[in-house]
């Protein structure tokens, strides 16, 4: 009977533990839904396509990672676009489209990707 109740509590205890993670992996979700609603300014006279987006990242307050697949050219991609008062979602996708890459939203984080890996993971998504 004592196994059964340590048992029990165990699994009460994994149960709860499971959803404090889900709330928290919920609540950094939201927190970047709310990043990427900001509205963001900047002016890019050829300036590196990666600080164009960690002026972008650090204005709106998100993480970014770079997949191991993007291309090491387009990081250093010369990026010249005038951002003002503009939704950080809409600047990023105007970022990524002059150096003709991509992003995903990953969790807690912005992912910068390679078009063909983002919309192979669209697709997935929308199964």
């Amino acid at each position: 009977m004592k196994n059964i109740s340590v048992f029990a509590t165990m699994c009460v205890f994994a149960v709860l533990m499971f959803g404090a993670n889900l709330r928290a992996e919920d609540a950094d979700a939201e927190k970047l839904n709310k990043a990427l609603k900001k509205n963001v300014s900047g002016e890019f006279a050829a300036v590196k396509f990666s600080d164009a987006i960690d002026h972008v990242a650090k204005m709106a307050d998100f993480k970014v990672t770079w997949n191991a697949a993007f291309p090491a050219d387009a990081k250093t991609a010369p990026i010249t676009i005038t951002v003002k008062d503009m939704e950080c979602k809409t600047a990023l996708s105007w970022l990524t489209r002059l150096a003709e890459v991509d992003y995903l939203v990953v969790g807690d984080h912005v992912e910068m990707t390679t078009k063909a890996l983002a919309e192979a993971s669209r697709k997935k998504d929308a199964k």
